[in-house]
């Protein structure tokens, strides 16, 4: 038991160690390049044969220098795909569940500044009805491990997805310098990604 107590503080401190690293760097990109990048990743995600072939797609409302995806969520719209959004149910137990978007519909932030949808419960949507979900994230490994801010809200919901017939898919949305080569720290109850868009490259791990 002491040695799973000591990987697991180890662990903690290598991931906000290299959180923090990855924060600064992506705070510091200009709005320019913020949306350059967004526009070359969704120049990518509207010719993916997953997002084509979707038609309940969930996805991020952006907040500290994650990859702006509001040209993201319009872009779906025009296709005639049903977007969603995370809202958070519940921080102690790590819950959220989806919402629907549109461009018309109110939008009120949450306790960490990150829009959401007003909303009646009877229109949220449980995770395993989605066909792809757009996430976000600080970084990611060549083998699909993502590193989040720490809440741990996707890991929960998506824990036990591979136990969904379909289960949807994972895609992470990032800036390129975002990809540790050498590997994020996990713990057991990290979900996997099932591919990563950059402005760069198409990482796929399935």
């Amino acid at each position: 038991m002491k040695d799973l107590d000591i990987k697991k503080t180890t662990n903690k401190q290598a991931k906000q160690k290299l959180r923090e690293k990855l924060l600064k760097i992506r705070n510091s990109f200009s709005k320019t390049q913020q949306i350059f990048n967004a526009e070359c990743i969704l120049t990518k995600l509207m010719t993916y044969p997953p997002i084509c072939s979707g038609q309940h797609i969930a996805i991020y409302c952006s907040a500290n220098g994650e990859v702006d995806t509001t040209i993201m969520l319009k872009k779906l719209q025009q296709m005639k795909k049903k977007c969603y959004v995370p809202v958070i149910l519940s921080t102690k137990n790590r819950e959220i569940l989806f919402a629907p978007w549109d461009e018309a519909r109110e939008m009120r932030a949450n306790r960490y500044g990150i829009n959401e949808p007003v909303c009646g419960f009877d229109e949220y949507i449980c995770p395993w009805h989605l066909d792809v979900v757009l996430v976000p994230l600080v970084a990611f490994d060549l083998m699909g491990n993502r590193l989040g801010m720490g809440g741990g809200f996707y890991d929960k919901s998506f824990l036990n997805r591979d136990k969904w017939h379909p289960a949807p898919l994972l895609i992470g949305i990032a800036h390129d310098f975002q990809c540790i080569a050498e590997g994020v720290p996990t713990d057991s109850w990290d979900i996997r990604l099932d591919a990563v868009f950059t402005e760069k490259n198409i990482y796929t791990f399935i």
